[in-house]
């Protein structure tokens, strides 16, 4: 379980990550740091592009999804030395969760 969750907000339009995202996130690094040789425990989920009003627009299913998530200690989460995501693989992903969410859709 985390130690620290910091959104609890399950609204995409935020560009917060869902709890249970979160929690997967956390299991799936073993509730370490993702920055390499980083012995800390989790306690932030960094965007790899910000979360800002124009990304929230432009990108609203990426932002929130575990392709823009990376956990870090708050260290790591502070230094600025983190991983970036530039528009075009942005869009990429966009692109890619907009078709899954339409099959979904027309699946149900």
């Amino acid at each position: 379980m985390l130690e620290k969750v910091k959104c609890e907000m399950t609204d995409i339009s935020s560009g917060q990550f869902p709890v249970r995202q979160q929690e997967e996130m956390h299991e799936a690094f073993n509730g370490y740091c993702a920055e390499p040789g980083c012995l800390e425990k989790i306690s932030e989920f960094h965007h790899k592009l910000p979360n800002t009003k124009f990304n929230r627009i432009k990108y609203p299913l990426f932002l929130s999804s575990p392709f823009n998530m990376y956990p870090t200690c708050r260290t790591h989460h502070v230094s600025g030395n983190r991983p970036k995501v530039r528009d075009e693989e942005a869009q990429i992903y966009e692109n890619f969760l907009e078709r899954m969410k339409n099959e979904t859709e027309t699946n149900s």
